[in-house]
Parts: structure tokens; sequence; C-alpha cells
């Protein structure tokens, strides 16, 4: 199972989990023959437990560990940045109804 893209403000995200890695094991289970309907399951659970995935990363050797907490996943469809010189960055990171 290979990581698209970490959503931002995620614990994976802060953990640095990259584009590209390679889930091979959650909670030190491989996850070999397992579909990502199943893989999302198992990383499902209680807020605030800590969950240990285990990553393969082109160029590196070995496994790679990340511990995460958990958490209610709330993702923020608008970001903005004032700039200098009255100047706003505005991106739209998904389109909801809201956004």
């Amino acid at each position: 199972i290979y990581i698209i893209t970490p959503i931002e403000d995620t614990p994976a995200f802060r953990a640095g989990i990259k584009p590209k890695d390679k889930l091979v094991e959650i909670n030190h289970e491989p996850v070999i023959g397992m579909s990502l309907e199943q893989a999302t399951e198992k990383m499902r659970g209680k807020v605030g437990e800590i969950i240990n995935l285990g990553i393969l990363r082109d160029g590196e050797e070995g496994v790679k560990y990340f511990s995460l907490k958990r958490e209610i996943i709330k993702v923020k469809p608008v970001k903005f940045e004032l700039l200098a010189g009255n100047y706003a960055y505005v991106r739209l990171t998904q389109f909801q109804k809201r956004s």
C-alpha cells in the first residue's frame, strides 16, 4: 500500500510520512495481502491511542517506524496567509460545500 499524499495537519503529515512511502506494517503486523479497506479499518481506533506504522522509503534501507496518536481528522478546505503589501495567498485544498 503506497501513500499518495498525507493530508496536511494530520498526525501522519506531522510525523514526516511522505508521498510514495510504502506502508508495510500496522502495529507490527504485516499488511501483505490486505486490501486498502482492511488496512484503513486497522488504522482506525479511539482518539488518543497510539498506532505504529512501518514504512519503506525509496533510497533508504530498512523499515522506518512511526508512532502516531490517533485524532479526529478535520480537513480545512481553505487555507490562507496574508503577505506583504496587502496581498493574500489563498489555497483551496478541497472543494467542499462551503469552500
